[in-house]
């Protein structure tokens, strides 16, 4: 996990580069570098919001996930700086539907925010979704679909 926390410093941390273009580490218990690559075969095909009174709900739906991993969920206030608000259990299958996942996201902010969600999979691999955009307006819907790859 501390693997993990290190990967995604690095991935929020550089501005206006696209995640996918960037090469990134991780480094191993046992000191060595771990190179990641970009998930060629998966893909999230919609990323939406809902915010209701005081929850805002995201949902979006993967394909060709073959490998089992974590999909991370990160928030932010000024579209730039991402905190990690949770966690869900990516599952691997070798199915080509689609597969939904949902959090909440119980704390958002009063204002305009922005919701982004990482992929690793259990063998290195990485997937980035869009940024999702939510006004502070309440049971707003905002989505971001078929993201380019």
């Amino acid at each position: 996990m501390k693997n993990i926390i290190y990967l995604l410093i690095l991935l929020f941390s550089v501005t206006q580069v696209k995640a996918q273009q960037v090469i990134l580490n991780v480094m191993a218990d046992d000191g060595q570098s771990i190179p990641l690559k970009p998930d060629t075969n998966a893909r999230i095909n919609c990323f939406v919001g809902k915010q209701i009174s005081d929850t805002a709900y995201l949902m979006w739906k993967v394909q060709d996930i073959r490998n089992n991993g974590t999909f991370i969920i990160y928030r932010s206030e000024d579209g730039s700086h991402f905190s990690i608000i949770g966690t869900k259990k990516a599952i691997g299958t070798p199915i080509h539907n689609e597969i939904a996942y949902y959090i909440k996201d119980f704390y958002p902010y009063e204002t305009k925010k922005y919701y982004r969600i990482v992929y690793l999979s259990n063998n290195s691999e990485y997937l980035v979704s869009h940024k999702l955009s939510m006004n502070e307006a309440k049971e707003t819907f905002a989505g971001i679909s078929k993201p380019a790859k």
